[in-house]
């Protein structure tokens, strides 16, 4: 169990870059978290409009839709607190640079 929790913390910091203080990485990294952000907005958006015309035609979906929205909402509860991650570092290294800078 102490090996999982570990393996587990170190794959939070590479998703969140902690370790990581290279711009050319962490801004890409930040515009590519963003527009995963954007993109599972979307489909969540095209998952409710699918579930309003289902039942507005009474129309029964397969069990593979609803295995889809299950992954859609737990890639978007993944996205949110790794995105929120990387701008706090963001800001924090942004803090102390301009702490050192005076």
């Amino acid at each position: 169990m102490k090996n999982m929790s570990k393996l587990v913390d170190n794959c939070w910091k590479g998703l969140t870059l902690q370790h990581v203080s290279e711009k050319k990485i962490i801004v890409p990294y930040t515009i590519f978290t963003v527009l995963a952000l954007v993109f599972e907005l979307f489909l969540l958006g095209l998952v409710i409009y699918s579930i309003v015309l289902f039942q507005l035609f009474n129309y029964q979906a397969d069990f593979l839709f609803y295995v889809a929205i299950a992954i859609l909402l737990l890639l978007f509860c993944l996205t949110v607190p790794i995105l929120l991650a990387v701008m706090k570092s963001l800001a924090d290294k942004k803090v102390d640079k301009i702490e050192a800078s005076q």
